[in-house]
């Protein structure tokens, strides 16, 4: 197999010794044919590895004179590392290596407070993607958990970028917020678009894979109350997510409940009223603090009441209904972050 400049011989066998063999012939008629044609490879930089699963007797060398070639634990082909049981650990901790480099560099350009606009920030961070996704085709199928958590762990980084979230937050209500599929489904696409399927279809079963995990997921209830419908959510045509509408829809950020458990705030009561919990349902839907602002966006709406079962499918309605309630959340958070502040200069004073 042979592509640009890397050259890859496969033999199989059941033993060792009959596998290099048949390597150091079939390494001679390669190098015999080059030869004939202008060709020269480098075998001091040509590596060799066994894949097998077994425990034993899993190592070779293959003699070429006047150079050895003993099995590495990983090699490098076409950019995608190999390793003896195809697990693509190695691979995927290069990979992610590769993506944190750029994550490093996009986070400073890309704060959760001002800086781009969502869908600005989902173009930028396809560098990060395209790092982590290369090869996907091949590894998808094979790659453990383990590794694949690896990469995951890079692309929730850059999620958390996109969706202008609390880094506390979940990596399935990132995905979800930030309207990026979730990194195992992006390989599995992948792959089919590589075997043949077309695009469209093949994102179609990305987004039902994409449902069924969101809908068993254990993380990020409160945002699968608000957001339960995710290819009505991924596909819609306006509204973009800002710092202070993903507080709401995550439910981390200036709330009671939250900053009691994160933030070591001594109660989880409503700073207006003194209720409890003071969690984003209160706080953005049943405190009096803000129902002269609610009853104002339910009449501009035309609707009776803005509940957490509708409020996103409202949103998602036009444009204008996007901007009205987003308006109304963004109003409210600040009006608690500024709270908060004081109740701080207080207790500082």
């Amino acid at each position: 197999l042979a592509f640009a400049d890397d050259v890859a011989i496969v033999c199989t066998a059941q033993v060792p010794f009959l596998l290099e063999e048949r390597l150091g012939t079939a390494l001679q008629d390669v190098v015999r044919w080059m030869s004939k044609n202008n060709l020269e490879l480098a075998l001091q930089k040509t590596e060799a590895i066994v894949f097998t699963n077994r425990n034993t007797r899993n190592t070779m060398n293959v003699d070429f004179p006047p150079h050895s070639l003993p099995s590495s634990r990983c090699v490098k082909y076409l950019g995608v590392h190999l390793d003896p049981r195809l697990h693509f650990a190695q691979h995927a901790r290069a990979a992610s290596e590769r993506a944190m480099e750029a994550v490093k560099h996009l986070t400073r350009i890309l704060p959760n407070l001002r800086g781009a606009k969502q869908k600005t920030r989902r173009v930028l961070t396809t560098v990060v993607t395209s790092r982590l996704l290369y090869g996907a085709p091949i590894w998808s199928q094979y790659i453990t958990a383990e590794a694949m958590h690896t990469m995951m762990v890079a692309y929730r980084r850059v999620m958390l970028r996109v969706a202008c979230c609390f880094r506390t937050t979940s990596y399935e209500a990132t995905a979800i917020v930030s309207s990026m599929p979730p990194l195992d489904l992006l390989a599995i696409e992948r792959r089919r678009i590589f075997e043949g399927m077309d695009r469209g279809a093949a994102r179609e079963q990305l987004l039902v894979s994409w449902q069924e995990q969101w809908n068993t997921a254990r993380n990020g209830r409160w945002t699968h109350r608000l957001i339960r419908d995710v290819a009505a959510w991924y596909r819609r045509k306006h509204g973009e997510v800002s710092y202070h509408l993903s507080q709401v829809l995550t439910g981390h950020g200036c709330f009671g409940n939250y900053l009691n458990k994160f933030c070591n705030l001594e109660s989880d009561a409503c700073a207006q009223y003194g209720e409890a919990p003071d969690s984003p349902e209160h706080v953005v839907f049943k405190c009096d603090a803000w129902d002269r602002w609610r009853h104002e966006a339910c009449v501009y709406l035309e609707v009776t009441e803005l509940t957490v079962e509708k409020a996103i499918e409202t949103m998602l309605g036009s444009r204008a209904s996007w901007e009205r309630i987003s308006q109304l959340f963004t109003r409210i958070m600040i009006s608690r972050e500024e709270e908060e502040r004081r109740k701080k200069q207080i207790v500082g004073a």
